[in-house]
């Protein structure tokens, strides 16, 4: 489960809310505007109307909608139910009558929950968000993770990957992946979503190892490390994503590659690069071919480990020093 990180953590100055505002009183909106941003989050966009609302949702997938449940001629809470039933960001309905007005209708409704306009702040509509699962049970992950995934064939590479991916697509997170024993168009087929619209909308980017690891003829780890950065810093300087998530399938280390003895100072530098965005890093290491004599090495430059479907701390990581 990637769970983008409540406001008071520690981790709030790593990513803020991104808000979509329905509501028809531009004085309102004004104010609602600068008490979120003044909380750190970011509002991205406007809608008076429930069509409008419907296409935004689309075109700047923020993290949760805010609804007034009284937009003139139509209903709130209608607009509610058509966001739902397009698998949009999470729905807060608001109002400047307070909840008991509406306390059935809000039960009823596909919203998350309800917050008088009054009471309106980041910390009121943060806990009322659900969780966010990454579709694998028992994974749970969080924005600034770098993870080690211990795993033993295909199939199982594919219980991590796949969901990791799929529910990226569906959460509107920004989504790399480097592939090598399998093809990225397979990945696609297999996604379950749109990938092909993800693809086209730059959503999503799926690469052979050899288009990445490889792609001069020596790895260098400081090169592959700017060639994700490349990739995920402008994408998340767009605002359009709240998250990150980059893969990468690791078994192309294992080839007679120039540079592939410098994996293991590529996982050191990874750790730096992580804490750029707000993003999860997962690379994946298949125990049917690396064997167990990396393993020590990878325990040390990894904060954290899935192993058997469970995150825990890597209890060798060693993190960087500056004389490293």
């Amino acid at each position: 489960m990637v769970r983008r990180p409540r406001y008071g953590s520690p981790d709030r100055e790593v990513t803020a809310l991104r808000f979509l505002i329905v509501d028809d009183n531009a004085h309102f909106v004004e104010a609602a505007r600068h008490l979120l941003e003044g909380e750190g989050a970011r509002v991205i966009g406007v809608a008076s109307t429930g069509a409008e609302a419907i296409r935004l949702a689309g075109e700047l997938r923020p993290d949760v909608i805010l609804v007034d449940v009284d937009l003139g001629e139509e209903s709130g809470f209608d607009v509610a139910r058509r966001l739902a039933a397009g698998n949009h960001a999470p729905v807060v309905l608001i109002s400047a009558y307070p909840e008991g007005e509406f306390t059935d209708l809000v039960a009823a409704s596909p919203a998350a929950g309800f917050v008088s306009k009054s009471d309106l702040s980041a910390a009121a509509v943060t806990a009322l968000l659900p969780n966010k699962d990454d579709g694998s049970p028992g994974l749970q992950l969080a924005q600034g993770d770098h993870v080690c995934a211990f795993y033993f064939g295909s199939a199982e590479r594919d219980e991590i990957l796949l969901p990791f991916l799929r529910e990226g697509v569906r959460q509107g997170d920004k989504c790399i992946g480097v592939v090598d024993a399998v093809e990225p168009t397979e990945v696609a087929g297999a996604l379950g979503v749109d990938a092909e619209e993800a693809i086209r909308s730059g959503q999503l980017e799926l690469f052979r190892s050899k288009d990445a690891y490889l792609r001069t003829q020596r790895f260098d780890p400081g090169a592959m490390v700017d060639f994700f950065d490349d990739a995920v810093g402008p994408a998340m300087r767009s605002g359009r994503y709240g998250c990150a998530r980059v893969v990468g399938e690791m078994s192309w280390s294992l080839r007679d590659v120039p540079g592939a003895d410098d994996l293991i100072e590529y996982e050191s530098e990874v750790n730096d690069f992580v804490p750029r965005y707000a993003q999860v890093v997962l690379c994946l290491y298949d125990l049917e071919r690396f064997g167990g004599g990396l393993v020590p090495d990878l325990l040390r430059t990894h904060p954290k480990i899935l192993l058997g479907g469970l995150v825990l701390d890597s209890p060798h990581y060693l993190p960087r020093t500056s004389s490293d």
